[in-house]
């Protein structure tokens, strides 16, 4: 099944982002049932409530990325330094980077 990684802003405003990136998660698979989303906002919400640092979860997050097929980036993600660290890892992984769905289909296509 191809996986797809949801880079999408976190902080600022944690709780209305979360939200966000699962209507954003649940709208991919209702539409595309046949692509998985990772979606660190959820995946990684336990890293919060350890003694974790920024960098440490961010390193689990890059982790999680580097096992995905495509990263679709979503929201203002030019202003989220994680987003933008995302995006720098997955062009390191030459992992494809998409900002709709449109194209991530295209490229399944291929």
């Amino acid at each position: 099944m191809f996986t797809v990684y949801l880079s999408h802003p976190y902080t600022g405003d944690e709780d209305k982002n979360r939200l966000t990136a699962r209507q954003i998660a649940a709208q991919i698979v209702s539409e595309y049932p046949d692509i998985a989303v990772v979606n660190p906002l959820d995946a990684l919400q336990y890293a919060t409530m350890t003694k974790l640092s920024y960098d440490e979860i961010l390193k689990i997050d890059i982790e999680l990325l580097s096992r995905c097929d495509a990263v679709l980036v979503r929201g203002d993600w030019e202003r989220s330094l994680g987003c933008r660290r995302e995006v720098k890892a997955a062009h390191e992984r030459k992992i494809p980077v998409f900002w709709n769905m449109r194209n991530v289909r295209a490229h399944m296509r291929r």
